[in-house]
């Protein structure tokens, strides 16, 4: 994705060199990759081809339909990332050298869940949040969108992750066959449920995270993290 920023702007600079804004989307997020690293992935790049390269550009826009996801990435660039700031003008590229640069290094989590729209706050405010807090990348495998052999994937995915978070709720076959794979691969598995979910009885005796709201699990789950990494649990492939 950093490679991508660079090469689209050198693109622009080389065959519109009168162009003055620039209008592009992030790719990876609806392909199960992490949000927060693509997005950053992406402007690294832009800044670091536009430190290089003379351009008449005076503005870059981020196209996205989501309106949850533009206000979430709107939030990101005005924040810079989480290392404070008000300004959505990023003059400071230190922080942004660890994003796409070194994604291969850093611990990941797989999660595995149903793919259905009432669970995407599940997803991108719980999960991705408190992953990001304990300084994990978040993926999913979004079948949608998926080409190939999808359990081959999964596998994968699942194998190259340091542990999986897994939603029970509507006891979705797909997130119990992940489960049971990972756990054969003896991958450490968060296993979350929402209130009320019924568990089926041999999955009903292991430890699970139980919620109502949101940000309740956001912070058990953040809280869950930070324990699990320092006592070394989620630090292995």
């Amino acid at each position: 994705m950093r490679e991508f920023g660079q090469f689209v702007l050198e693109k622009v600079t080389k065959e519109r060199p009168e162009a003055e804004t620039l209008a592009l989307t992030i790719h990876g997020p609806g392909y199960g990759l992490d949000e927060r690293e693509a997005f950053f992935s992406l402007i690294g790049g832009l800044h670091q081809a536009r430190i290089f390269h003379r351009s008449q550009l005076t503005e870059v826009q981020i196209v996205e339909k989501s309106a949850k996801r533009a206000t979430r990435l709107r939030l990101l660039l005005e924040g810079n990332g989480g290392r404070g700031g008000s300004s959505p003008v990023i003059t400071e590229t230190d922080y942004l050298k660890e994003y796409g640069a070194k994604s291969e290094t850093k611990l990941r989590l797989f999660v595995a869940m149903p793919f259905a729209p009432e669970y995407l706050d599940e997803y991108e405010i719980a999960f991705s949040e408190a992953a990001h807090r304990n300084g994990f990348l978040c993926e999913r495998l979004d079948f949608e969108t998926f080409v190939g052999d999808i359990f081959a994937e999964l596998k994968k995915r699942i194998l190259s992750s340091n542990g999986v978070i897994a939603l029970l709720n509507d006891n979705n076959p797909n997130v119990y066959l992940e489960i049971g794979y990972a756990m054969a691969q003896s991958k450490p598995v968060i296993l979350v449920a929402k209130k009320g979910t019924k568990i089926p009885f041999d999955v009903r005796g292991q430890r699970y995270l139980e919620y109502s709201r949101i940000g309740e699990l956001r912070e058990a789950l953040a809280s869950d993290l930070s324990k699990l990494h320092r006592n070394g649990v989620l630090n292995k492939r």
